[in-house]
């Protein structure tokens, strides 16, 4: 064969062989997938360093293609789950943190007040006695790996469950607050009711209409929510 990559007896200085170049390049991809894959077949990604927590321990990231991760620190762990609810799209980067027993610690959505699972990914609601309960697996999380004061994620990857909706849509803005006011949930409602405690007040008609717009997704629109809410008919005791 005429002179070229290697094939024949005689090249130029420096020439390295087609063959022996696929081999050496194959063995650097084998060497970076090693380090990268810590003995998983799910690669990591390096997506912060532990000083860009800050010290509120919060920071939004994009791995695995740009899906969308909320880096959460918690009593010394720091969690990754999907930034954005799977509900309808409320920020999860800055919610505040809730101890939910046997679920470990949870997120508290800002929008909705939905309870999810930092570790598991379950969305967890009480029942009328107040034990915590799960809905099944509605939000992905994602393991994480720290080293040398780097922080690296493994995106988890099983069938699609809801968060993925909202995975690679930009989230809506979050405040930063950490804290929100204290609001009772539909659980705590339904007890108070069974134990004789009569129902709360009617919503006014701002009232209303400032829960419809709260339940705006990640896209802005909800297409069952009316742009105008009227006033609740009267009750039978203010007439």
């Amino acid at each position: 064969r005429g002179a070229g990559w290697g094939y024949t007896r005689q090249r130029s200085p420096g020439c390295v062989p087609r063959r022996r170049l696929l081999m050496e390049t194959q063995a650097v991809d084998a060497r970076s997938a090693a380090s990268c894959s810590d003995g998983n077949s799910s690669a990591l990604h390096e997506v912060a360093s532990e000083s860009q927590l800050g010290q509120n321990g919060r920071l939004l990231v994009q791995a695995g293609g740009g899906r969308y991760i909320a880096l959460i620190a918690h009593r010394g762990d720091v969690h990754a789950i999907d930034a954005t609810c799977y509900h309808m799209g409320g920020p999860l980067v800055n919610a505040e943190i809730e101890d939910c027993g046997p679920f470990g610690p949870c997120v508290v959505c800002p929008w909705h007040r939905y309870q999810i699972s930092l570790q598991s990914g379950d969305s967890l609601y009480q029942n009328m006695s107040g034990k915590v309960c799960s809905k099944g697996l509605k939000q992905r999380v994602h393991e994480v790996v720290r080293r040398d004061g780097k922080i690296l994620v493994r995106i988890a990857h099983s069938d699609k469950i809801e968060s993925d909706n909202y995975a690679f849509k930009t989230p809506p803005p979050s405040s930063g607050g950490l804290a929100a006011p204290p609001q009772r949930r539909s659980g705590e409602v339904l007890r108070a009711g069974a134990a004789g405690v009569r129902r709360p007040a009617r919503l006014t008609a701002g009232a209303a209409g400032d829960v419809a717009k709260s339940m705006c997704g990640a896209d802005g629109r909800a297409p069952w929510a009316r742009p105008s809410m009227p006033p609740p008919p009267p009750s039978a005791g203010s007439r």
